[in-house]
Parts: structure tokens; C-alpha cells; sequence
């Protein structure tokens, strides 16, 4: 996203939306803003550059430290969404923001352990779909499966069919 240059919008016409407290507290943008989603306080805010709609938040970030790479987003190290106090904004790249949130990929990457208990190390874990599964849990099922009245003759009619495919496949 290539922002607007922050000298085009006067300073005391950005910060005339902004309900200034405390140097610690929140600034909500008082301006226009998206929809709040049920989670949030209230919806990003956001301004309009010339015909440019621009996030407030990370218009603020600009004003305060310059402009802001094109790779990197603006995080809200307060998690409130209408804030643009430039003392709780931070420019990290889209994957950190992410992982700083509580969406369910950033809560599953914090684990340390299965639901089991078994710990996620390198070592114990395999990707599947995309997503981490314990190999210790999958030895126990597979070893609680096998253990199950009918699997070895289940298992030989499955191989024993896969091999007949494959063999009609080789001869056309």
C-alpha cells in the first residue's frame, strides 16, 4: 500500500479527529470509521488523502516517524483499533502482526504441547493440511488401531487391492 506523503493533510486537520488523552492512554480517531467487528471497541478509522482512503492509525505512524515501507503494516500494541496514538503503534511486517493477535493460527503456533501433553518440538511434529499435528499422538492411534479385532485382514484386503490397481493401471 503506497500511503500518501503525510505533509499533503495539514497536521491540525488529522489531529482535530483525534480525542487526545494522556500520553499513555488511547487516542480514539473520531473521524470515519469501518464497522466495528463484534470483538472490537470500534472499527479502524480512516481518512481520505485527496481521493486516497488512507488508515488513520497508520497515517498518525507517518506523521510521527515518517513514512512507513510498503511491506510493513501498523500494529496496535494497545489492540484497540480506532487508536492512533503514535506511542502505541508499531510497524511490523503483516506475519508478526499476526502472530502478536489472538486468531486461532496465532494461538495454535504458541503451543508448546498437544492436547495430550506431549511436547510440539521440531522432533514430534509433522505438517499436515497445512497445519502442525504430534507424531506421538499418531503413533498412539495408529498403534490402538492396529491392536483392533479384524485390522490385519482389513489391512491386507486394502494392500492387496491397491497393488491390483496399480497393476491394471501398468497394463492399460
Amino acid at each position: 500500500m503506497s500511503d500518501p506523503a503525510p505533509e499533503q493533510v495539514q497536521v491540525t486537520d488529522f489531529w482535530r479527529f483525534v480525542e487526545q488523552r494522556g500520553d499513555g492512554d488511547c487516542w480514539p480517531w473520531i473521524g470515519q470509521r469501518q464497522p466495528a467487528k463484534p470483538s472490537a471497541t470500534s472499527g479502524y478509522g480512516y481518512l481520505y488523502i485527496g481521493s486516497v482512503r488512507t488508515p488513520a492509525h497508520r497515517h498518525s505512524y507517518a506523521l510521527a516517524h515518517g513514512r512507513v515501507a510498503d511491506d510493513l503494516v501498523i500494529d496496535h500494541l494497545c489492540r484497540n483499533p480506532c487508536c492512533v496514538n503514535p506511542a502505541h503503534l508499531e510497524a511490523v511486517s503483516n506475519v508478526e502482526n499476526v502472530m502478536r493477535g489472538a486468531s486461532p493460527p496465532a494461538e495454535n503456533a504458541r503451543k508448546t504441547v498437544c492436547r495430550a501433553g506431549h511436547s510440539l518440538t521440531p522432533e514430534n511434529v509433522y505438517s499436515y493440511r497445512g497445519k502442525r499435528h504430534c507424531l506421538a499422538c499418531k503413533k498412539q492411534r495408529q498403534q490402538q488401531a492396529s491392536q483392533q479385532p479384524g485390522f490385519k485382514e482389513r489391512h491386507a484386503a486394502r494392500i492387496a487391492a491397491y497393488r491390483a490397481k496399480k497393476r491394471d493401471e501398468a497394463n492399460g
